[in-house]
């Protein structure tokens, strides 16, 4: 898919998001909204990068990390017990020829700003179909590679739990889900 082509989908995702998500979406208070995640820093597996409008592009002309973007898959939730909403998302960082990695981040309510707790890179190419955080717990809907599958098309559905516990996502369950395909 083409950059202009991707920022579309991006932006009609986040007018989507607005609707179902909308007091998240507006500035103020010790909220987080969905303009502040999209703008926020984050530490991933290719280092430190801040968001501007969703996207992030390298500077060094030829770096092995070229970008990283948002893909408008993210919810928000308590993580800490504080009560206040946290969030979580997905990014997307390109690497190399072909690689896609697929990051999930826990991100802190500090007074309406985001601070990143936690991620965890989930792999390369993996397809994730829902994200939820559900009484401290993230609930990841993930489709992974099995051994036979090519890079482009993974198939094995899986429902993962994890729990941020200092500055790591944990992993504390995952169920394999018998998914009769993974075209939907």
């Amino acid at each position: 898919m083409n950059r202009p082509m991707s920022m579309f989908i991006m932006l009609i995702i986040l007018a989507g998001s607005c609707f179902f998500y909308g007091e998240y979406c507006h500035a103020g208070g010790d909220e987080l909204t969905v303009n502040k995640l999209m703008n926020a820093e984050y530490r991933l597996k290719c280092g430190k990068i801040k968001l501007t409008d969703g996207v992030f592009e390298n500077p060094i002309e030829g770096a092995h990390h070229s970008s990283t973007e948002w893909p408008g898959k993210f919810d928000f939730g308590d993580l800490n017990g504080d009560g206040a909403a946290d969030a979580v998302a997905i990014l997307w960082s390109f690497v190399g020829a072909s690689g896609t990695w697929v990051e999930l981040v826990a991100i802190k309510n500090q007074k309406g700003h985001p601070r990143q707790a936690a991620a965890l890179n989930l792999g390369n190419k993996v397809n994730i179909k829902s994200l939820s955080i559900n009484s401290g717990l993230i609930l990841l809907e993930i489709v992974r590679h099995s051994p036979s599958d090519p890079m482009c098309c993974p198939s094995v559905h899986f429902l993962e739990k994890y729990r941020v516990k200092g500055n790591k996502l944990v992993l504390v369950s995952k169920e394999k889900l018998h998914v009769g395909t993974t075209e939907d």
